[in-house]
């Protein structure tokens, strides 16, 4: 069989061209300045915010619960309520869905990127421009899920100390950072240091569940000080957790990567790097991202879950934990997506404004809650600020 090619002189795809090149130049020319010149560095998870790139609500798609990695993500954790909107409009535009709640999500997210801004973080972010076709199908020749563009958070890139790291995130998300190349590039050209690294993109498969092999999500990732990362992995019960060092059964127990992919990181993509590591098990019926499970307050104090060991599935906390000061959070507002919350770094942390006793635990400590409203992204999606934001900069001290 001969191999068939779209004839370039077709009316419909000369159309095409010019409406994804449009959208294309609009896109580039206003993001292109605001990653001019910008420093990128990521000290460690409590350093002074200083820049985010934050999502917005220009291509917000309703993705598919069933579909392998979707189902894996949320199926412990996840309402049947919010699986079943999935269900019922998935692949569908939200503002199309339901006009009402795309514009609540707007002003949602608009008003988390006022509060950082308000706090004094620098905000990147395209607020005005249609994406182009390329970016909300991306996966379509896999039937994969269309674009989210409101999680514009570590699924852009994690950059960790001067390395940025490309993790790949979950299929509504994946193309985020291609959707930005030229500003990734802005990034690289004010950042003669900066050092580029990468896991394995995912494989085109519908069925797998987790983000592809050897699967790894960004949101395992916490940045300590002294070059060390905290890997957290979800599973539903402790039996479960040898077969996620199986390759044969890695993927299907564990709600967002597994340790065969941080091991894979460390190993293989950071082994030169001078980074150590250490991995823990939380309950996914509890929440399905560590992001989601573990509060990164300041140096010193993480908030976990009110609950027996912390909702650990083991007893001990890791070492990088052990002289932490750990924040009991209600397991109401970690429902409510409490823990995936941006801290400042300077004794402020962004706080869904409906969290009211975990905001007076953080105040007992000395701790500033600034509340934010984010009821509607999270109650649709089950992610919450901090995924919504990628740390573009995080340094205490600038040089």
């Amino acid at each position: 069989m001969s191999n068939q090619t779209v004839n370039p002189t077709d009316a419909e795809m000369q159309e095409f061209m010019a409406t994804e090149q449009t959208k294309w130049d609009q896109l580039n020319g206003y993001m292109h300045p605001q990653f001019e010149g910008q420093r990128a560095y990521v000290e460690h998870g409590f350093a002074r915010y200083r820049t985010a790139f934050v999502g917005d609500t220009n291509a917000v798609y309703m993705p598919d619960p069933d579909q392998g990695e979707m189902e894996a993500m949320t199926g412990d954790s996840c309402s049947d309520e919010v699986k079943n909107m999935w269900r019922e409009n998935k692949g569908k535009l939200l503002k199309d869905v339901d006009p009402e709640l795309h514009a609540e999500m707007t002003e949602e997210s608009d008003g988390l990127a006022k509060a950082l801004r308000d706090c004094g973080v620098n905000v990147i972010r395209n607020d005005r421009n249609e994406y182009p076709e390329a970016i909300v199908d991306f996966n379509a020749n896999w039937k994969g899920p269309k674009f989210v563009s409101i999680y514009g958070g570590p699924t852009y890139g994690r950059i960790i100390q001067n390395k940025f790291v490309q993790i790949w995130e979950c299929g509504p998300v994946r193309q985020w950072e291609l959707a930005f190349r030229q500003g990734t590039e802005q990034l690289f050209n004010a950042n003669p240091d900066l050092e580029y690294r990468s896991m394995q993109f995912p494989e085109p498969d519908v069925n797998l569940r987790g983000p592809g092999t050897p699967g790894l999500d960004n949101a395992a990732v916490k940045i300590f000080p002294d070059s060390h990362l905290l890997f957290g992995y979800g599973v539903a019960d402790e039996k479960h957790i040898e077969a996620t060092y199986n390759p044969e059964t890695r993927h299907d127990y564990t709600s967002a990567g597994n340790p065969l992919g941080g091991k894979f990181l460390m190993e293989r993509v950071l082994n030169n790097d001078g980074f150590t590591s250490e991995e823990i098990f939380f309950d996914s019926k509890l929440t399905y991202h560590f992001d989601c499970f573990l509060m990164m307050i300041k140096e010193g104090v993480v908030g976990m879950p009110d609950t027996i060991n912390h909702g650990l599935m083991h007893e001990h906390l890791p070492e990088c934990l052990k002289d932490y000061e750990i924040v009991p959070l209600p397991l109401e507002d970690i429902a409510r997506g409490v823990s995936n919350a941006p801290t400042i770094g300077d004794g402020r942390i962004l706080i869904d404004n409906r969290c009211t006793e975990t905001m007076k635990r953080l105040q007992a400590r000395g701790i500033e809650p600034v509340p934010v409203k984010y009821e509607k992204c999270w109650d649709t999606f089950n992610s919450g600020m901090d995924c919504s934001d990628a740390e573009i900069w995080r340094q205490d001290i600038i040089d």
